[in-house]
């Protein structure tokens, strides 16, 4: 199984846990900030899926950590919904996903644009038995995402933003790519 997982994913996965034990801009190793948020939008089947399935929903939750320089690690909690192409049969995608986001240089310097990614899990689950796509007993999968982030628009302590973001599960034969597009809104814990 180890052969499935490119090396790039497995460093970055090490590059995550160093995150999580490097101590905040703030001093004394506690969090620098901290925020939760949830975000929506579509997905859309990219490649080999891209005559399969038909675009659908997403939605994410998040919790965004401020650890050092301004890169910021991310957990994320998801769901999709694909409907396949010409029939009333959905797959449902829960998705658990770890990672890095790095600020882009702009203009204000205070709402950086981020671009980054990160690790992710795949359960994947039809609604009824679909033949011939394997996924009658569901099936899960590792995968790797990259997230692009539009500067936040500010508002007390929310924080708006639209992103797009590409993900691939790694699945035998042939890997699934989906893109995503949306908005997300966050809050300030501390």
């Amino acid at each position: 199984m180890l052969r499935r997982i490119p090396l790039a994913a497995i460093l970055l996965a090490l590059l995550c846990a160093g995150a999580a034990a490097r101590p905040s801009d703030s001093g004394g190793g506690q969090l620098g900030h901290g925020s939760v948020g949830a975000d929506g939008g579509v997905a859309i089947p990219l490649g080999n899926l891209s005559d399969d399935f038909e675009p659908g929903p997403v939605a994410t939750i998040f919790v965004r950590m401020k650890y050092w320089e301004g890169i910021d690690f991310v957990l994320l909690a998801g769901y999709q919904r694909d409907r396949i192409s010409g029939s009333d049969l959905f797959l449902h995608h829960a998705t658990g996903s770890a990672g890095l986001l790095f600020p882009l240089p702009f203009p204000d310097g205070r709402n950086p644009a981020r671009l980054g990614g990160g690790i992710a899990f795949f359960f994947v689950r039809a609604s009824e038995p679909v033949g011939g796509l394997l996924l009658d007993d569901n099936e899960s999968d590792f995968g790797h995402w990259f997230r692009l982030e539009t500067p936040a628009l500010r508002w007390r302590t929310m924080g708006f933003r639209l992103y797009a973001q590409q993900q691939t599960a790694w699945t035998l034969k042939k890997a699934s790519h989906f893109a995503a597009f949306g908005a997300s809104a966050e809050a300030a814990l501390w």
